[in-house]
């Protein structure tokens, strides 16, 4: 499903200065799938190793020979692997696992520069920050995986030609605008997605079972159980308690300013600050950071003690919540973009990861507090010379007063205000309205 992530790997697998490829990204977001499905549609020979259940390899490669490395992985499948064949592709699964398989990627793209060596791990974040090891900087390259996008759900599903009125979809031009029924199909698309999710087993379940919600339901509980199962590897014992804390409350409440006294009025700031850290570097909840939106880059305004956060997967917050797929289908419309957290969610994991799989994925938000009043923008992201403020608001019209403020006081001179609702495109003066469905679209849809 995931068509970015693989065409980024061919470009990866065709260049010519091709150095080992490091996948990051949370539990269960579909790493060891991306590489197998690639190695299929290549016809590689994949030579693939869970390093999980070989735990004594991480001594193998801490010698950084790679004649014993490649001497255990035969013994390991049973069968010989000669590293110098064409037509073979090396992943080395769950690497957090053995910490000393990361520098040994610099022996083996050294001794065999032909050989493709992928590498994939959660919790990675976690042995990055803490290594006790030389770290081959400049030698490997990171592809960080997030959850499958909406226009990938929409293709599995066969809604091709849904997906290719979208795609030609124009602002400025009226004809190539949805028509009423199409527009309703792609929002009862939204309500499915904002169901499943986009953790890659949920939506296969999804599709297998031709949207019966009992598939999904239990996959989301499993996978929010392994993810506060994970907790003990990277928590101390003492700590468990207030990490499933914050655990709970970024689940259930994503798009909300963060304070420490909130989220767990019975333990220190301090103390709430690391859990936090510890789940971010978990890559189960990102930081969305207010930034002054004074100039670009968005990232040198940003205020390092104000912020927000989005949790993993809109499929996930609302198994948290228990919002079923009934609830989520009775809410037509306007209602459903005011169930304000829910809809944020979905917009900010995509834009969270819309720029190329090499990038960090950033993500900023607005905020302005004090005498003159309150205002808060979703989301602001920046584009090569512009800036684009996003609200997520319900209706055609309304009061959206906190883009007229941001307007008003970003000095930065080209900027756009979108708003993103369940109605067909409309201008409201300087403020620009698309359905939600064409979120993926948006900048090319708006000519900027």
């Amino acid at each position: 499903m995931k068509r970015r992530e693989l065409a980024h790997l061919d470009a990866w697998y065709q260049g010519i200065r091709r150095k080992p490829l490091i996948l990051r990204g949370a539990r269960q977001v579909g790493k060891s799938t991306l590489v197998r499905d690639f190695a299929r549609s290549k016809k590689l020979q994949l030579h693939e190793f869970n390093l999980e259940r070989h735990l004594a390899m991480d001594e193998v490669f801490r010698s950084l020979d790679t004649t014993r490395i490649f001497r255990a992985l035969s013994d390991i499948q049973r069968s010989l692997f000669d590293p110098r064949l064409s037509g073979q592709l090396l992943f080395l699964d769950e690497i957090q696992s053995c910490p000393q398989s990361i520098p040994a990627l610099r022996a083996i793209q050294e001794d065999f520069p032909d050989l493709p060596v992928v590498s994939a791990g959660s919790l990675l974040e976690f042995i990055l920050e803490d290594h006790e090891f030389s770290m081959p900087v400049g030698r490997v390259e990171y592809m960080h995986i997030g959850p499958i996008r909406f226009e990938d759900f929409l293709e599995a599903h066969g809604a091709d030609y849904l997906v290719e009125r979208i795609r030609e979809l124009r602002f400025d031009r009226p004809e190539t605008w949805p028509t009423p029924v199409l527009h309703d199909e792609a929002m009862s698309h939204v309500q499915n997605f904002l169901f499943c999710g986009g953790m890659p087993e949920a939506a296969a379940a999804f599709l297998d079972s031709d949207g019966d919600p009992r598939a999904v339901s239990p996959i989301h509980a499993c996978i929010l159980d392994t993810y506060c199962d994970d907790m003990s590897k990277y928590a101390r014992r003492s700590a468990l308690p207030r990490v499933h804390a914050v655990f709970d409350f970024l689940a259930a409440h994503p798009c909300q300013k963060i304070k420490y006294s909130t989220i767990a009025p019975d333990h220190l700031a301090r103390d709430v600050k690391q859990a936090l850290k510890l789940l971010f570097q978990a890559r189960v909840a990102t930081p969305v950071f207010h930034t002054s939106c004074a100039g670009l880059p968005l990232e040198a305004g940003k205020a390092e003690n104000t912020y927000k956060s989005i949790f993993l997967d809109v499929g996930l917050h609302n198994s948290a919540v228990r919002a079923d797929l009934p609830l989520i289908r009775s809410l037509k419309g306007d209602q459903l973009l005011g169930r304000g957290a829910m809809v944020e969610q979905f917009v900010g994991q995509h834009l969270l990861y819309r720029d190329e799989p090499y990038r960090t994925p950033l993500l900023h938000y607005w905020l302005r507090e004090g005498k003159k009043g309150n205002a808060e923008v979703d989301f602001v992201i920046g584009l090569v010379d512009s800036m684009v403020a996003i609200e997520v608001k319900a209706g055609a019209g309304g009061h959206l007063r906190s883009l007229r403020v941001w307007e008003e006081e970003s000095v930065y001179p080209k900027k756009t205000l979108l708003r993103l609702n369940s109605h067909l495109p409309k201008r409201e003066g300087t403020i620009l309205s698309l359905p939600i469905y064409c979120l993926e679209q948006a900048t090319r849809i708006l000519g900027i």
